[in-house]
């Protein structure tokens, strides 16, 4: 067996290995969930990193991301493969809470700007 047919073969593996303990934490088992994010956080975790830039962001969005895909599981199409689900929730929250960071930094400036013109913030 050559070395691409063993990476489709692991590949495989591990998306039915998923699909499982999907099956069995969607039936109350919440140490098959803890499978999926063992399995999962390293490459979550990179992507978040790559993407806050920031150990601490990373972590957060990584915790959110598998937090929120526990909590919609249920709508999880077992079609799809659970690492790509879970990546693109990480992905979105990333997203959004950098947009939320920009929207507070702009904020901040604004009554600074104000401020060092002379003009009064009505609140």
């Amino acid at each position: 067996m050559n070395r691409m047919q063993q990476s489709v073969d692991s590949t495989q593996a591990i998306a039915e290995s998923d699909a499982v303990a999907v099956e069995r934490t969607l039936a109350g088992d919440r140490d098959a969930y803890r499978v999926l994010v063992e399995r999962h956080s390293p490459n979550v975790f990179r992507l978040a990193y790559r993407m806050t830039s920031n150990r601490h962001d990373a972590e957060e969005v990584v915790q959110e991301a598998f937090l929120r895909g526990y909590q919609k599981l249920g709508q999880f199409a077992a079609r799809s493969n659970f690492g790509t689900w879970v990546y693109r929730i990480a992905a979105n929250y990333a997203i959004d809470r950098m947009r939320q960071r920009q929207k507070e930094e702009s904020r901040r400036q604004v009554p600074r700007a104000e401020k060092a013109m002379g003009w009064k913030t009505i609140h």
